[in-house]
Order: C-alpha cells, then structure tokens, then sequence
C-alpha cells in the first residue's frame, strides 16, 4: 500500500478583500468523514467557539510573516485571529471558516480550480 499524504490548498485572503493580497491560509482538504462529522457537530455559538478554533487549527497552516516557511498553527493561534477579527473585521472570521469548509467539499467533489 502506499500513504496518502495531507492535500493542501491555499485560502487566499484577497478573495475576501483586496488589501490583503499576499496572506494565504494553507487549507488541509482531503480530511477524513470523522473529521468532518465532527465539524458538523460542533456548537457554533460562544460556548462553542473554542472547539472550533481547536477543529480549525488542525485544518490550517499559515506562512510565517516572510512568506516562505509554513507554519502550523493551534488553537490559540486560531483564537487570537479570531479575537483580532471580532475586533476589526467580524466577517473575516466567518469568510474563512465558510471556506475552509467549502474548499474541503469541493475536494471531495473533485472540483478542481485551475
């Protein structure tokens, strides 16, 4: 047999707005059914808020602030971004949860952008 390895995609951040052209979330899409199961399962309220910066942060790389080293991320990273957002862009936040989402169904529907 042989091992599939984690796919990744960029998220970029300029589909969302212009002015941030260059920041790109790395966005693991071939994830397994229990993974997306428990995405679906998650509470998306306050309460909530914390499991699914823990689900996305095991969905995500970033690039560090030069552009060229991937980075993993955790929970408090994806917190802080998330808190930062609440507190300057509320719909960013949102933008890139929605897309990760849609990124993986995508994949998995073989929709291939060139």
């Amino acid at each position: 047999m042989f091992e599939i390895p984690r796919i990744t995609k960029p998220l970029e951040l300029k589909d969302y707005a212009e002015e941030l052209e260059g920041m790109v979330i790395q966005v693991w899409v071939n994830q397994p059914q229990e993974r997306l199961s428990l995405f679906d399962e998650l509470d998306r309220d306050e309460k909530g808020l914390e499991d699914v910066c823990a689900w996305l942060a095991e969905s995500w790389e970033w690039f560090d602030n030069d552009g060229d080293e991937r980075k993993s991320v955790n929970a408090k990273d994806v917190s802080a971004f998330q808190e930062e957002c609440s507190e300057t862009d509320p719909a960013l936040f949102t933008f890139v949860t929605v897309r990760t989402i849609e990124m993986i169904g995508e994949h998995r529907r073989f929709e291939r952008k060139n």
